[in-house]
C-alpha cells in the first residue's frame, strides 16, 4: 500500500506522465497535419486511433484488476474464517474429527455472507442514486463527455496546424 512519501510519489509521476502523454500526442497529431493532405491527415488519424485502442486497454485493465481485487479479497475473508473456524474446532475436539471440507465449505458461506451484508450496507448509504437506470444515465453522460473531449482534443491540433 502507498502510504506517505511514496503516495505523494506516484500521484505526481503519473500527473507528470499524463500531461506529458497529452502534450506529446497533440503535437504528433499536430505534425502529421502539418505534413499535408493525405499522407498528414491519415498519419494523424492513425495517431488519434492507437490513443484511443491504447486507452480503451487502459480502462479495460482497469476493469480486470477491480475483480481481481474483489475475488482476491473474498479469497482472503474466506481464509480468515476458515482459521477462525478451525481453530475452535481444534479447542473443541482436539485434532480428531475435524472435516477440513466441511469448515471451508462454512467460511465460503460465512465470507459470502459478510460480503453480500457489506454490499447491502453500501447499497443503504448510497441512496436512491444506486441504481441501474442512474448508473446508465451516468455511463451515456460519460460516453457523451468522451466524444466531446476527444473531438476538442484532436480538433484543437487540427485546427492549429492544418494548413
Amino acid at each position: 500500500m502507498l502510504i506517505g512519501r511514496d503516495f505523494r510519489k506516484t500521484i505526481s509521476q503519473a500527473f507528470a506522465f499524463s500531461a506529458f502523454r497529452w502534450i506529446a500526442i497533440w503535437l504528433l497529431v499536430g505534425a502529421c497535419v502539418a505534413h499535408g493532405e493525405p499522407v498528414g491527415t491519415t498519419g494523424a488519424l492513425v495517431i488519434i486511433a492507437v490513443d484511443i485502442i491504447a486507452r480503451s486497454g487502459f480502462i479495460g485493465s482497469s476493469f480486470s484488476a477491480v475483480d481481481k481485487q474483489r475475488k482476491q479479497w473474498a479469497d482472503t475473508l474466506t481464509n480468515r474464517t476458515f482459521y477462525k473456524l478451525f481453530w475452535e474446532e481444534l479447542r473443541g475436539s482436539g485434532a480428531t474429527g475435524i472435516d477440513i471440507d466441511e469448515l471451508f465449505n462454512r467460511a465460503t458461506k460465512e465470507a459470502l455472507a459478510d460480503i453480500k451484508k457489506a454490499d447491502e450496507a453500501s447499497k443503504l448509504d448510497s441512496g436512491w442514486l444506486d441504481s441501474t437506470p442512474w448508473h446508465w444515465f451516468g455511463g451515456v453522460l460519460s460516453f457523451v463527455g468522451q466524444i466531446v473531449g476527444y473531438c476538442l482534443y484532436y480538433g484543437s491540433a487540427f485546427l492549429v496546424f492544418g494548413k
